[in-house]
C-alpha cells in the first residue's frame, strides 16, 4: 500500500467531514495538514487495507476533538 494514492482517494471527503465541524476554512486546512502529518506517521501501522477509511475518518475526528481542547483552553 502506498499513502499517495490514498491520500488522493479519500481529501476530498476528509476536507468535507472536516468543514461540517469546524466553520473557519483556514482552520479547516490547517487541521487537513494535521490529519496528512498524523496519518503518514502511522500508515505502516495499518495492514488491512479495509480498514484505511474509518482509520483516516477516526483520525480526522480525534484531531478535531484536539482543536477544540486546545480551543477552549486558549480561553480560560
Amino acid at each position: 500500500m502506498k499513502l499517495e494514492p490514498i491520500w488522493l482517494a479519500y481529501q476530498s471527503s476528509l476536507k468535507a467531514f472536516l468543514h461540517s465541524k469546524i466553520a473557519n476554512p483556514a482552520d479547516v486546512e490547517d487541521l487537513l495538514q494535521e490529519v496528512l502529518i498524523k496519518t503518514h506517521n502511522g500508515f505502516q501501522a495499518v495492514t488491512d487495507e479495509s480498514k484505511i477509511k474509518p482509520w483516516l475518518f477516526q483520525i480526522a475526528n480525534n484531531t478535531i476533538i484536539d482543536f477544540y481542547r486546545k480551543t477552549v483552553k486558549g480561553r480560560k
